[in-house]
């Protein structure tokens, strides 16, 4: 019989935010979010590469500033 050895490793920190539990409307929001992340990459498509390119850097960017953003107003 062959045995595998299984190596047990630490898991990667969990972040802050996640510890408290997201709320439904965090979990919401943040399903819109990733949709609408993934609707522009899709639209750059048809476009040239230097412009998608710049078009999804920006995109990320703006994403990427309002990443810890937790106060919901609608």
């Amino acid at each position: 019989m062959l045995y595998s050895v299984v190596r047990f490793q630490k898991a990667p920190p969990v972040p802050r935010f996640f510890k408290e539990g997201l709320t439904l409307d965090h979990f919401l929001l943040r399903a819109q979010v990733i949709s609408l992340y993934r609707q522009i990459v899709r639209c750059t498509k048809g476009m040239d590469k230097s412009n998608a390119k710049e078009i999804i850097h920006w995109a990320r960017a703006d994403f990427e500033r309002h990443r810890h953003e937790t106060n919901i107003v609608m």
